[in-house]
């Protein structure tokens, strides 16, 4: 397959794919005498390469940090993002109800001072 022929982002993953499981299957694993063996470690060693990946994004994963100083108490609301200080946090819903949450952060603002995680499956701000 010519990398011209591939043009979207999964035709080109597939080509690097194919051509490092290649590689490890003829020069990196050629050791292995056996066919089937020689198959079965190329996808333990991808399998183990895609575990890696996803190990160091988890330990790349930023916490959460925020000021409780963005609460007022007296007035039982949040002034700004407790998270970026973005004082755009005053919503409404399409029904008109009012709410605190910034999609900065992605987290909702509770009047009793509770910072929740959006639910990932409802629309953005455009």
């Amino acid at each position: 397959m010519e990398s011209s022929e591939v043009t979207d982002g999964f035709g080109k993953a597939l080509e690097q794919a194919s051509n490092e499981y290649l590689r490890l299957f003829k020069s990196d694993l050629r050791f292995i005498k056996k066919t089937e063996d020689r198959v079965s470690a190329c996808n333990m060693c991808f399998m183990r390469a895609r575990d890696i990946l996803k190990e160091e994004e988890k330990a790349k994963a930023v916490l959460f940090t925020f000021t409780i100083t963005a609460y007022n108490l007296e007035q039982q609301k949040w002034d700004k993002c407790p998270g970026c200080g973005d004082p755009d946090i005053n919503q409404q819903s399409v029904t008109g109800k009012a709410w605190q949450g910034c999609y900065k952060c992605r987290v909702l603002l509770s009047s009793n001072g509770l910072i929740k995680a959006m639910d990932p499956n409802r629309g953005a701000k455009s």
